[in-house]
């Protein structure tokens, strides 16, 4: 089975990716995740069909992941871009632009404690206690500041967002 779709599978992620290293690992992790989910593989009427489901969603995953933490710094992103909407349908493509512009907005009403707590906590993954030891404040006030910028975020995102990219965002 892996040596039957591992090529295929490992195609899609490097055009999605363009880094050898990372198809490679996307491959292993969806082929993992399917050894693990092996006692389920027999009500799957539809392997071939299943297994690039499964791809799909563990490779759009990583896109975003790797979005939101900006890890891509390629400026001329046209062919991720083509890539990416032969895989990921483009009503989801859309709604996830319009999140993030909407997000960043958000982020930039924040006052500036709030911000940085957020971006530190959100976007670059920091527990509470490296935030707290970065900005010089204590872990309480670190998650005070979070607790507040989440609600704003959330207030501000919920108010100007259509119904349909809600939808979208609390099905996944």
């Amino acid at each position: 089975m892996f040596h039957q779709y591992k090529h295929r599978i490992y195609n899609i992620a490097y055009k999605l990716t363009t880094s050898q290293e990372v198809a490679e690992d996307i491959v292993q992790d969806i082929f993992m995740q399917i050894w693990l989910k092996r006692s389920h593989l027999a009500e799957v009427q539809h392997f071939k069909a299943y297994l690039f489901t499964v791809a799909r969603n563990y490779i759009t995953r990583y896109l975003k992941q790797t979005s939101r933490l900006n890890i891509t710094t390629d400026t001329d992103n046209t062919g991720l871009q083509q890539a990416v909407h032969s895989v990921i349908p483009a009503d989801q493509i859309l709604a996830d632009k319009e999140y993030t512009q909407l997000l960043q907005q958000a982020i930039l009403r924040l006052p500036p404690q709030q911000a940085e707590v957020y971006r530190l906590s959100k976007q670059e993954g920091l527990k509470r206690e490296a935030v707290a030891l970065k900005m010089g404040i204590s872990p309480e006030t670190v998650k005070v500041h979070l607790a507040l910028a989440m609600r704003s975020i959330r207030s501000f995102c919920l108010s100007r967002m259509g119904l349909s990219v809600l939808v979208c965002l609390f099905i996944q």
